[in-house]
């Protein structure tokens, strides 16, 4: 990188919405596609902020997750859980073993398969609305509806046992934390230890679920380390989504009772939740495995890159009036789950509860609205939570 150039103080929360992307950023966007920033670590890193530039960098093999010198690597933020899932590929093999997981994967999260799946994941879906609908309101949705419905549909794909289920969350909440370091990697490492004793026993015993498929191609270290990376990455997704996808609904009842009078529409309405979701500003990191030229600039190999997917969501190159929220938009080619070799394997199934969620819920509460306004909701750094940690709603 120059040292002429500008280098601008890139943070996880400058001005952060409660959902969509934050101003400081959309004006970076407006700005540049590629920017030259410093990392909340204090490194330097490559920002691409537009929807067009994002989606080819996630098209180019010159772009990975590994580093040829991972000790001196540039950081997004220092905390254990990153450091550990940049080590999990080695940089000369790291294409092939990338295939070689999503082949694994691709089975479990295929239309096929989540067809099979549907009637558990919609009986799951209703207990877990009428244990809502049972509670008096205000009901905080993120932490009595989101995440544990999240927990127990992840828990199921992955071989959890039940009594088990409640437990992992606050381990990767706690392993997400870039505030105290040690208290990360105790959580790290205990989910790490979890999954390595869970992929043991399931080699003994293996089932439908997978973490037993992972045991048929890797040891019980390399299980754990792939099972607790979907798992962290998934968690928060799924559950963050869950939950402002509601507080789009409890917040405009003009949308809630189109939704609720046309279930026809909670499809596409979920992709659009997903295009305009809360958005931390967390972002895995890549890095150039060889010189990359895009937008007039040069990303030399081993540069960190930081692709800003919530905020490609809002470019207006790609997304027409991108601050509306359109249910009915078409085509809709957020980036939510990525795209291309690094799209989300396990985005078919994060749809499926956004869906089954939305065509429970809207039906059994049907005046549901926020307890307060949204921007008065308590909200922290975290990135599991979106930055969230409680939405009440009331019906």
């Amino acid at each position: 990188m120059s040292a002429s150039e500008e280098l601008i103080a890139l943070t996880m929360y400058d001005d952060p919405p409660m959902m969509g992307a934050n101003s400081f950023l959309r004006r970076l966007q407006a700005e540049r596609p590629v920017i030259r920033v410093q990392t909340p670590a204090g490194d330097e890193a490559w920002l691409v902020t537009r929807h067009a530039e994002i989606r080819k960098l996630l098209l180019d093999p010159r772009l990975g997750r590994s580093h040829p010198d991972p000790g001196n690597a540039p950081k997004y933020v220092d905390n254990p859980m990153m450091d550990y899932m940049r080590l999990e590929f080695d940089f000369a093999s790291e294409p092939e073993v990338h295939h070689q997981h999503r082949v694994l994967l691709a089975p479990y999260f295929s239309s096929r398969n989540m067809g099979a799946l549907q009637p558990w994941v919609a009986r799951t879906v209703d207990e877990a609305v009428a244990r809502l609908a049972a509670q008096a309101p205000p009901v905080d949705v993120h932490s009595q509806f989101s995440q544990p419905l999240t927990a127990q549909i992840l828990g199921e794909m992955f071989g959890v046992p039940s009594e088990d289920r409640a437990t992992f969350p606050a381990l990767l909440h706690q392993a997400s934390a870039v505030a105290d370091m040690q208290h990360a990697a105790s959580g790290r490492d205990t989910l790490l230890g979890y999954f390595r004793g869970l992929a043991a026993r399931k080699r003994a015993e293996p089932g439908e679920d997978v973490l037993s498929g992972m045991t048929r191609e890797g040891t019980d270290e390399e299980c754990a380390s792939m099972a607790v990376g979907l798992l962290f990455a998934g968690y928060g997704s799924a559950s963050v989504q869950t939950t402002f996808g509601i507080a789009r609904i409890a917040r405009d009842p003009v949308l809630r009772d189109r939704l609720a009078a046309n279930p026809g529409l909670v499809k596409s309405a979920v992709d659009e939740f997903l295009r305009t979701g809360g958005s931390t500003g967390f972002i895995f990191p890549h890095y150039a495995r060889e010189d990359i030229e895009i937008a007039d600039i040069t990303i030399r190999a081993g540069d960190l890159v930081l692709l800003n997917f919530g905020l490609a969501n809002f470019d207006e190159r790609a997304f027409p009036a991108p601050d509306e929220v359109d249910i009915t938009r078409s085509p809709n080619p957020h980036l939510t789950f990525a795209y291309g070799m690094w799209h989300c394997s396990g985005a078919p199934l994060a749809r499926l509860q956004l869906t089954m969620t939305f065509t429970a819920l809207l039906p059994a509460l049907q005046t549901m609205r926020l307890a307060k306004p949204l921007e008065d909701m308590d909200g922290a750094p975290d990135y599991l939570s979106g930055g969230l940690t409680e939405l009440l709603v009331t019906w």
